[in-house]
């Protein structure tokens, strides 16, 4: 199988992809750990009130909404650099980049 790599994509979209993609499950870790956190929690010593949170089945929804948002975005990142595909990749970076903006929003 010959397949050929465009240069553009080689030196620059991939580096960038992975970039975004180790980010993203460093973010997708935190948010599963979170989550998990919430039921081991000393509800007598709170690290932080989850009542300005709206209490924790919001906490734990948004938590895992964010979590599996965020491990999907990273699986994206992942398998359009192993499918080195110029559009899809430029499609994940496009993603990565809402992404990363919404992360600290």
């Amino acid at each position: 199988m010959n397949t050929k790599t465009d240069k553009m994509t080689e030196h620059y979209l991939i580096p960038l992809l992975l970039f975004f993609g180790n980010i993203f499950i460093v973010v997708s870790i935190f948010y599963w750990n979170e989550w998990t956190n919430v039921f081991t929690e000393n509800y007598l010593f709170p690290f932080y009130s989850f009542q300005e949170l709206g209490g924790p089945k919001q906490f734990l929804a948004s938590t895992s909404s964010y979590g599996f948002s965020y491990l999907t975005i990273t699986a994206f990142c992942f398998v359009s650099i192993v499918l080195k595909n110029k559009t899809l990749c430029l499609i994940s970076i496009l993603l990565s980049l809402i992404a990363f903006f919404l992360l600290f929003n």
